[in-house]
Parts: C-alpha cells; sequence; structure tokens
C-alpha cells in the first residue's frame, strides 16, 4: 500500500513541477496572475510572478514532505494492525484517534479509508458491533468525498448486516433496500442482499415479500452455486410451511440439480417424498425415500426415514385393498 502510495504521489509531482497547469497543491497560495496585457503587449510575455525554476522547487519540496508524511502514517497504520492484538482498549482506542485525525490533517483520504475499514475488522472480531457501526458509516462518508462508489455499496451492505446484529432488524431492512436500488450492483453482492432481505422479511411475517426476495435471489445466483442453494432451501422451507406443496415440490427438484453433501441431499428427497404423498403419489413418495436411503445419514435420520417408508408401504397396502 505504502509502495503505491508513493508512486502515485510522484507521478502527481512530476505533473505539477514540469509546470502542467492542471492544479495548485492546496498548502500553496497560486502566483497572481499578471494584469491583461496592452494591445502592444508581446503575446509571449510571462504570466508567472515566479521564475519557473523557483516554482518548481516549491512544488518539489511541497510534495516531497507530503510524500515523507504518507510513508509515516502508512507505517504508523502497519504497526497498529501488527500490534492491535496485544494492545489494551484505551491504549488502542488512542492510537487510533491519533492516526485518523494525522490523515485527516494531511488529506489523504484514502488512508483514512484503510484505517477505518481496519478498524471495523478489529470491532468485530471483539464483539463491539455498536463501535463497528459507527466505524461503518464514517467509512462511507471518506466513500462519498473520494467518488468510490464500489466502496460505499460494500460498505452499506456491512452496516446492514451489524444492524441485523443490534437485532435492529427493520433498520437492516430498509438498509438491503436501499442498497438494492443502486445502479450496478454486482450481481453476487445483489443476490446476497436479497437473500438477507428475505430473511428479514420471513422474521417479519412477510411471507409473500420473503418469496420475492428469495425467488430473485435464486434467478440472479446462477454462477454464485452457494448463495443460490441458500436462496432454494429459503424458498422451498417457505412454501413447505404453507402447504403449496406443487411449488415447494418443484424447489425441491430444483435444489436437487445442484451438488449437494449426501446428508443434505438425503434431507430434501426426503422433503421430496413428504411432498409426494401429500399429492397423493404415494409410488413416488416410497421411490423417493428409497433414494434417501441411499444417501449418507445420522443413524437418527436413518430410522426415521426407515419408520417413515414402512408408513407408506402399509399405506399403498391398505389403498391397493380398498
Amino acid at each position: 500500500m505504502a509502495k503505491t502510495t508513493k508512486i502515485l504521489i510522484l507521478c502527481w509531482c512530476w505533473v505539477l513541477g514540469c509546470g502542467a497547469g492542471r492544479s495548485t497543491p492546496p498548502q500553496v497560495p497560486p502566483p497572481a496572475p499578471a494584469p491583461s496585457p496592452p494591445a502592444e503587449t508581446s503575446v509571449h510575455q510571462p504570466t508567472s510572478t515566479l521564475p519557473p525554476s523557483e516554482s518548481r522547487q516549491l512544488t518539489y519540496k511541497f510534495t516531497l514532505e507530503q510524500l515523507e508524511r504518507t510513508e509515516a502514517l502508512e507505517q504508523r497504520l502497519s504497526e497498529l494492525e501488527r500490534r492491535s492484538t496485544s494492545l489494551g482498549e484505551q491504549d488502542f482506542g488512542r492510537e487510533f484517534a491519533d492516526l485518523e485525525k494525522s490523515f485527516a490533517e494531511l488529506g489523504y483520504h484514502h488512508g483514512t479509508l484503510r484505517l477505518l475499514l481496519f478498524g471495523i475488522d478489529y470491532r468485530r472480531q471483539r464483539n463491539s458491533p455498536e463501535k463497528a457501526l459507527e466505524l461503518a458509516e464514517r467509512a462511507i462518508g471518506v466513500c462519498d468525498s473520494i467518488g468510490d462508489s464500489a466502496g460505499r455499496k460494500a460498505l452499506m451492505f456491512n452496516v446492514a448486516l451489524l444492524l441485523e446484529q443490534l437485532g435492529r432488524f427493520e433498520l437492516a431492512a430498509l438498509k438491503y433496500e436501499e442498497l438494492l436500488a443502486a445502479v450496478e450492483l454486482p450481481s453476487e453482492l445483489r443476490a446476497t442482499a436479497l437473500l438477507n432481505l428475505g430473511v428479514l422479511r420471513q422474521r417479519a411475517n412477510a411471507g409473500e415479500l420473503a418469496r420475492t426476495c428469495f425467488h430473485r435471489a435464486a434467478i440472479l445466483a446462477p454462477e454464485h452455486g452457494e448463495i443460490q442453494r441458500k436462496a432454494l432451501w429459503n424458498l422451498l422451507t417457505l412454501h413447505y410451511g404453507q402447504r403449496q406443496d406443487v411449488k415447494a415440490l418443484t424447489v425441491a427438484r430444483t435444489l436437487l440439480e445442484h451438488t449437494l453433501p449426501s446428508e443434505e441431499r438425503a434431507r430434501v428427497l426426503l422433503l421430496c417424498a413428504v411432498l409426494e404423498e401429500r399429492l397423493g403419489n404415494i409410488e413416488n413418495a416410497l421411490a423417493t425415500t428409497g433414494q434417501a436411503l441411499l444417501e449418507h445419514m445420522s443413524e437418527q435420520d436413518k430410522n426415521a426415514a426407515e419408520v417413515y417408508q414402512r408408513y407408506l408401504q402399509k399405506k399403498r397396502e391398505y389403498q391397493q385393498k380398498r
């Protein structure tokens, strides 16, 4: 990070030093503009009150000082990251605040952002979601100031997660909705936000809104198998609980098209069997239960599946006698 910063600032130094005239360092007032020349004045008359050599020296002096201060702060931040596990709460807080103030005085927003992101992780690891939330909201402000829209979106997602952790579910849902309204949101981030929003809507007993979120997440994430699998599971649970058996069976079969761990596959197959039975398809239910018993499962699940298989066999015999 420090090496990249050094290269960027040296490039800036070169542009300013060569008199490109695109920007003027904030600490050095620009030379006063020359008065408008009379009509007979040569168009080649100098327009700067400082000789070019002196102007370049001031520019180099300024940028080299900035570079040295930036490198020193970057080094302090790296040391804080390394020592953070051994520092007490007060010592860490004092060093963090001092670094943040120094970055702000320097006007080095990327350094401030890196510091805040480190602070968010530090507070999370120490189970301090309230403090992590405060840092995340400040980091969003920094992203806005430097025009980092991708960083802003990632931080908004983290704010929503922290609000969930704090039990502020309605606020978290609003943050997810705000994030989903953003343009050019990466598909993985959009699908995950929809998945989490669906869980919150389901918690609030808004089943139809939850179903829409899970459905959209499953459609959006074909290349993100884990997200799609979770969305399908939630959609299956929702349909199953609402006794929407045909829809639940369709989702379950879609889920079986994924590569699932053997135990998870067995659970989906058993759900399919129950749904087939509900729909009156005893033969399909028996066949599906048999497939589930071929998968790896715990002894308890296996015993339950065998009991259910015997129940289906007796039910089939009873129907045949009728």
